[in-house]
C-alpha cells in the first residue's frame, strides 16, 4: 500500500540520515505540560551551538490546537520578528 511505501521510506530515510552540527542558534518551543522536557531538549543540544527554550502551552500534541496554539502563534511571532533585528 502507498502508506506502507512511506513508511519505509521515512525508515529509510531516518536511520540513513546523519546530522551535521548547527553552529547557530536554535529555538526550542517546549510544552509547558509535557512530561520530560529535558529529554526532548538532548538532541537538540547535540547539534546546536546553542539552545533557546520558549515554553508555550500545552503537551507535545495540545500546543498546536485551539486554545494554546494561539500562544504557540503569538511566541512564534515574536521570535520571528526578534531575528528581522
Amino acid at each position: 500500500s502507498t502508506i506502507r511505501d512511506i513508511e519505509e521510506i521515512n525508515y529509510l530515510a531516518i536511520k540513513n540520515y546523519v546530522p551535521k552540527l548547527y553552529g547557530g542558534k536554535v529555538t526550542f518551543f517546549s510544552a509547558a505540560e509535557e512530561a520530560c522536557p529535558e529529554e526532548n531538549l538532548t538532541g537538540w543540544r547535540k547539534l546546536a551551538q546553542e539552545v533557546e527554550v520558549v515554553e508555550v502551552p500545552g503537551d507535545h500534541q495540545t500546543m498546536i490546537k485551539e486554545p494554546c496554539v494561539q500562544e504557540l502563534a503569538k511566541a512564534l511571532e515574536k521570535n520571528i520578528s526578534k531575528a528581522d533585528e
